[in-house]
């Protein structure tokens, strides 16, 4: 099972593991998915409405 499908099968079953969704939006721009990548980010911030939206903020300023 490739990293992308591993990704993919842990959001199908918790579409709000933030880890996944943020790990497969790294593996999304690597690949050159820029537009799918920032979806991902945007999912992320409209989920987590909690405390780590400042640390993720943070981490997404690396793309």
């Amino acid at each position: 099972m490739s990293e992308t499908s591993a990704l993919e099968a842990a959001l199908a079953t918790n579409p709000d593991d933030h880890q996944a969704r943020f790990d497969s939006a790294v593996v999304l721009n690597a690949e050159g998915k820029r537009v799918e990548a920032a979806e991902a980010l945007v999912a992320i911030f409209k989920r987590d409405r909690t405390g780590t939206k400042t640390a993720r903020a943070r981490s997404c300023s690396n793309f």
